[in-house]
């Protein structure tokens, strides 16, 4: 399946919206505190149902997160050099990935056995586009993605 994110500015702090093909809403991730000190996310579904919470857990210049479902952590996202990104599934292999620039025409993310998911920049809409390859883990790579897709947008 193929996901878009888009950042929506409105009020104080801003939101990832996550869309399917037809522009339909399926999550969103929010900083967790109104005014947002980057130390806290929520990722939400369409009813804004909390599904996951990532919470900073260095406050170094490289950012470094957990996934937590409910209590339990799911997983680790971050940077370890700048514009090089890891991500560390609990059911899946640790994923490194290199990203440059928003207008490259497409990143892929690997893990030993292939492809886990592509990127493809929409500079016309703002947006990116995302396919995960079906995996039983897709939702906490999703939210990852997301995360990181703020991270960069952040960065500029």
């Amino acid at each position: 399946m193929k996901y878009y994110f888009k950042s929506k500015w409105g009020g104080v702090t801003p939101e990832i919206r996550i869309t399917d093909e037809k522009d339909a809403l399926l999550y969103t991730l929010k900083p967790k505190r109104l005014i947002a000190l980057r130390n806290a996310f929520l990722f939400k579904d369409a009813e804004d149902q909390i599904k996951l919470t990532f919470r900073q857990r260095t406050t170094l210049f490289l950012p470094r997160y957990h996934l937590y479902e409910g209590e339990e952590d799911v997983a680790e996202v971050g940077a370890f050099e700048p514009s090089k990104y890891f991500l560390d599934l609990k059911n899946m292999p640790r994923m490194e990935f290199h990203m440059t620039g928003l207008r490259s025409k497409e990143w892929q993310i690997r893990e030993n056995e292939g492809i886990v998911a592509k990127i493809t920049p929409e500079m016309k809409k703002w947006r990116w586009g995302v396919e995960i390859i079906p995996t039983r883990d897709s939702m906490h790579l999703l939210a990852c993605l997301a995360l990181l897709y703020n991270e960069i947008m952040q960065q500029g």
